[in-house]
């Protein structure tokens, strides 16, 4: 398994996601407040920074940690991003990060946790949306 940093783009994807959720069925606010629990009060500019530079610290700690190397970490500026794209591509970005994430002990950590609920999210969403899912009985 190779692992690498993500772009800039999928970071700023992943914390906007959590600026503005899924779509109108799911608005994440159980998301905003279980951040506010570790540490990340994303209605601040402050706290999205904090995030998004977090997200991107945990991406280069797990790819530190495939490589055994000790590269410092970079402080970026992450800018929130209209909503572009769809519901798939966000699954697909989530899913990228998680694995360019799953090295050593970050996947322990609670922001990779976190992430992971992220990801049972979008796709619950998408099962919620498909139409052979809501004719099937609940028994």
């Amino acid at each position: 398994m190779s692992a690498y940093i993500v772009n800039k783009e999928s970071i700023e994807r992943i914390a906007t996601l959590i600026e503005y959720g899924i779509g109108q069925d799911d608005r994440l606010d159980w998301a905003r407040r279980e951040l506010k629990e570790i540490g990340y009060d994303v209605d601040i500019d402050k706290g999205f920074q904090e995030f998004a530079q977090a997200l991107y610290t945990m991406n280069y700690d797990a790819v530190n940690q495939r490589y055994d190397e000790n590269s410092q970490v970079q402080i970026q500026k992450y800018e929130q991003r209209l909503r572009t794209g769809t519901i798939f591509q966000d699954l697909k970005t989530v899913k990228c990060f998680l694995y360019q994430c799953s090295e050593g002990n970050v996947t322990e950590s609670p922001l990779y946790l976190f992430i992971r609920d992220i990801e049972r999210s979008i796709m619950n969403t998408i099962i919620d949306r498909i139409p052979e899912y809501e004719k099937a009985n609940w028994e």
